[in-house]
């Protein structure tokens, strides 16, 4: 066999080396670590297998062999080439119940196809192995190699199936239990409930949101209450001020009016740091529904408005902050 042969075929043996190191750690590391050790595998395998193909045809072209060789050389490399490809997937994230023996499809297999090249290029092994009896124990190994991974991946995908059924399952039915849950407390509200649990439910599901908002309007103390919220309870409101049927007293107009001033010179840190305003920009106009009923009803929100005029111009100029600049230019007019 000519040198650059015996130079291939020592760069086969060192790559059926490394793939074979490979399988067996693919699931040594962390979740990216294996999955770069899968990649690895499956790319490796496939250039053993090509090189592997390259040393057959040198075997067919220098050395001696049965004609019935070459056909079976011909289905069994990619059949198992499928095998090996088949068995790093077996292999890759099996659970405790698989043992890690069908590694000897990728690491058999490889070894048997350089014996047989080696044997039909070499005279004395061609000499000391008879030709019926090597090919058929080769090729037959082979075959029976390819043929062993496809029933245990076809069980471990069947595995991965039941799994993934049962999760699904166990998601609807947790997601059912939350909400059966979500509901009990929904139901257990009532007139007397303060406002401020009400509110919580604004946030939830759409049907759930429009049947509390239909509850707070019906509640008798929503207005004394609403005008004494402050912190949290206060951005629930602010939330959903236009729909819950308040009147912009006084009272409420100057507890709103400090929390947007509050909430305006919360950004003013930030602005000189922030390189675009669209950063924080839907932040900033959270409130900006809400405003604009307090303006409609009447509401004197200079100061709100002054605070975040002058807050949001520390921002870059933008489109977006030019827009929102101009829809607090329309709440300056004064209270009717």
């Amino acid at each position: 066999m000519p040198i650059l042969s015996w130079i291939l075929l020592l760069v086969t043996v060192l790559l059926w080396l490394g793939l074979v190191v490979t399988i067996a750690q693919i699931n040594a590391s962390d979740a990216a670590g294996n999955g770069m050790s899968y990649s690895f595998g499956m790319i490796m395998a496939i250039v053993l297998w090509c090189l592997l193909a390259v040393l057959m045809l040198i075997a067919a072209k220098k050395g001696e062999m049965p004609g019935w060789v070459n056909i079976a050389a011909l289905l069994l490399l990619p059949l198992s080439l499928a095998a090996g490809m088949a068995t790093i997937n077996l292999l890759y994230r099996r659970g405790a119940d698989v043992s890690g023996w069908p590694i000897v499809v990728p690491a058999a297999v490889p070894l048997l196809i350089v014996s047989f090249v080696v044997w039909a290029t070499v005279p004395t092994l061609r000499a000391a192995f008879p030709e019926e009896l090597m090919s058929r124990a080769v090729w037959g190994a082979i075959l029976v190699l390819s043929l062993l991974p496809w029933p245990l991946l076809r069980e471990k995908n069947r595995r991965v199936a039941a799994l993934q059924i049962a999760y699904e399952a166990a998601g609807r039915a947790g997601a059912d239990s939350a909400e059966q849950a979500l509901e009990a407390q929904f139901q257990s509200l009532s007139a007397g409930t303060p406002l401020r649990e009400w509110l919580v439910f604004a946030t939830a599901g759409n049907d759930l949101r429009e049947r509390t908002l239909a509850g707070i309007r019906t509640l008798p103390r929503r207005q004394a209450e609403a005008e004494a919220l402050t912190g949290p309870d206060l951005a629930m409101l602010m939330y959903e001020l236009r729909n819950l049927d308040l009147k912009a007293t006084s009272a409420l107009c100057a507890t709103t009016r400090e929390f947007l001033v509050a909430h305006a010179e919360s950004f003013r840190a930030k602005a000189p740091l922030t390189a675009r305003y669209e950063i924080e920009g839907s932040a900033i106009e959270t409130y900006l529904f809400a405003m604009q009923w307090l303006g409609a009803h009447d509401c004197d929100l200079t100061t709100a408005v002054d605070s975040y005029d002058s807050v949001v111009r520390l921002f870059p100029a933008s489109a977006d902050r030019e827009q929102f600049l101009s829809r607090l230019a329309s709440l300056r007019r004064a209270p009717r």
